[in-house]
């Protein structure tokens, strides 16, 4: 329900190169439109790799453009890609694992959507503390399966403390879940009590003894 997905936060369209445009051309496209990655496509926009600037500069010092070098020729492929419909946090933890600044956005057919980079995700945590803990709120508020819940929410530097009481154990699971959920949250501190303690059940053996 409160999932930031990529598309939410992508770059569209992107720019991007066919295979055959030349090096120089890749070069100055990056310095024109200050970007530092450039998906490499094919005339039907599916995606065939991608350039960074760091392969430009790479290139650049071997002499790439005096060699007649092609944007097909210095890409990356098979380029590492997300989806529109992806969780944005989830492509945090993808980009953060494979080392990588932006990742190209495909659709089913691998057909160039979008770009996503690291300072698009950022913006998912640029939010006030007053009003992540307002719409939390109103998110469990609205919550009927939490009816009749007595909880409050606080927030300091995306950190989402949930205090109060709680039915059962399964709804503090789920309070904690529907936080998570919320956009720019960084961390969940979950402080709640549960009032019904399930009953302990004595062990068959003593079943019918009296004592």
């Amino acid at each position: 329900m409160f999932t930031v997905r990529v598309r939410d936060v992508m770059t569209a369209p992107a720019i991007s190169v066919g295979d055959a445009t030349p090096f120089r051309e890749v070069g100055d496209l990056m310095l024109s439109n200050g970007i530092s990655a450039l998906p490499v496509v094919d005339d039907d926009r599916a995606l065939l790799g991608i350039i960074s600037d760091g392969d430009v500069i790479a290139e650049h010092a071997a002499g790439g453009w005096r060699r007649g070098l092609t944007a097909g020729d210095i890409m990356s492929t098979p380029a590492d890609t997300a989806h529109p419909d992806d969780p944005a946090r989830d492509v945090v933890r993808q980009m953060i694992d494979l080392r990588r600044k932006h990742l190209p956005v495909v659709d089913g057919s691998r057909r160039l959507v979008g770009v996503v980079s690291r300072r698009d995700l950022l913006r998912m945590f640029d939010r006030p503390d007053a009003e992540l803990a307002a719409d939390m709120s109103d998110a469990l508020a609205e919550d009927r399966a939490l009816d009749g819940h007595d909880v409050s929410v606080t927030a300091s530097d995306g950190v989402v403390t949930i205090e109060g009481t709680v039915r059962r154990i399964d709804d503090a699971t789920h309070v904690r879940r529907l936080t998570w959920m919320m956009p720019c949250v960084v961390d969940v501190a979950c402080q709640l009590t549960v009032a019904e303690v399930e009953p302990v059940h004595a062990p068959a053996s003593l079943a019918g003894h009296g004592g």
